[in-house]
């Protein structure tokens, strides 16, 4: 209800938006997903005045304060496979445990005050690291791990942008370890910092279900990388992206190619794909295990074996090659401001020759 063009008018200063535009606006901001899983009820009124109505209605009558709320009161569950019913129905059955501890991360404003107490030229990842190193968690409460944000936080430091920039796009919901996804990520930041307005650049596959059945994870990066694109815009300012509307019409059809897709597939293409799916589970499902362990070990202090303490850091660690990268772009971007182009290129460079 909270998400109709008055209130994206008020944040983001935009006043070419009205009662016409609510479907796009949706599209962008997550509404339809909301919707659907049941987290919204459907599009509200742009009436400030029925909003307040309608909130102290609810005050009056006590209705309790949710997280999450609809208009149906039960719903069905299943599953692809019929093979995978009885898992089901066991997690249904199974009562959930309750919360003991809860995860805790610095927001971007106490990331701030925390780089005043630091060189101005500090790096964003290491000013993470510092953070989490000097922090003290009492009680049921731990530091949430920053490996992944750390990561962002290198392939960002190239980029001319602002420490709460850098904050929210460590957050990205998107797998920047997909190397297409990663590649699109730079090249939108890459124009966003350069000045230029940033294009969507992005063309769909063939609608041929017979076609896109060999290849799902490319239209399923692509569908990522538009997702990344809105994403970006909402974060950045949508002046700034041009082509939002159509990124948002284009993630509509990517979305019912791949459902197509899906469904089309022969149960003999289902079966080596499957198959294929789970090799590569079992192929790295041992080298995931050994690094969660080490994690763990880190965690509690334990001592590593020589051979597992040299694992641990060059897994915790960026390679050589994206340090050097990233080190030179660093540094042709304080020595000449021009070279900001050249300094993004670099880092991408060094994401791809590294995937």
């Amino acid at each position: 209800g909270l998400n109709g063009p008055q209130v994206i008018e008020q944040e983001a200063g935009i006043d070419e938006y009205d009662a016409r535009d609510r479907p796009f606006i949706w599209s962008l901001t997550g509404g339809e997903q909301r919707f659907a899983s049941g987290l919204a009820d459907g599009f509200a009124a742009d009436d400030v005045t029925a909003i307040r109505d309608q909130v102290g209605a609810w005050l009056e009558r006590g209705v309790p304060a949710q997280h999450r709320s609809s208009q149906y009161a039960h719903g069905l569950a299943t599953t692809l496979q019929e093979s995978d019913l009885p898992y089901l129905h066991e997690c249904l059955a199974t009562p959930s445990a309750p919360i003991t501890h809860a995860g805790l991360f610095p927001n971007a404003e106490q990331l701030s005050r925390f780089a005043a107490l630091l060189p101005a030229d500090t790096p964003f990842a290491t000013l993470i690291e510092k953070f989490v190193l000097a922090s003290h968690l009492d009680g049921p409460y731990f530091m949430c791990r920053d490996t992944t944000i750390k990561m962002v936080a290198q392939l960002l430091q190239p980029f001319n942008l602002t420490l709460t920039q850098r904050a929210a796009l460590c957050l990205a919901p998107v797998n920047l370890r997909t190397l297409p996804v990663r590649q699109f990520f730079l090249t939108y930041l890459e124009d966003y910092t350069s000045g230029v307005p940033v294009r969507l650049r992005l063309q769909l596959p063939i609608n041929d279900p017979s076609y896109l059945i060999r290849d799902l994870e490319a239209l399923e990066a692509k569908v990522h990388a538009l997702d990344v694109y809105m994403w970006l815009g909402q974060r950045l300012g949508v002046f700034s992206f041009p082509d939002l509307e159509e990124a948002a019409t284009k993630r509509i059809t990517a979305a019912q190619m791949l459902e197509e897709a899906l469904t089309v597939m022969s149960d003999e293409t289902k079966t080596t794909w499957e198959r294929n799916l789970a090799a590569k589970k079992e192929r790295y499902a041992a080298e995931g295990a050994r690094k969660r362990a080490r994690l763990l070990a880190a965690e509690r202090g334990e001592t590593l074996p020589p051979e597992d303490a040299a694992a641990a850091t060059a897994a915790s660690t960026p390679s050589d090659a994206l340090r050097s990268m990233i080190g030179r772009a660093t540094l042709s971007s304080s020595s000449s401001s021009s070279s900001g182009s050249r300094n993004n290129s670099d880092a991408m460079a060094a994401v791809s020759s590294l995937a």
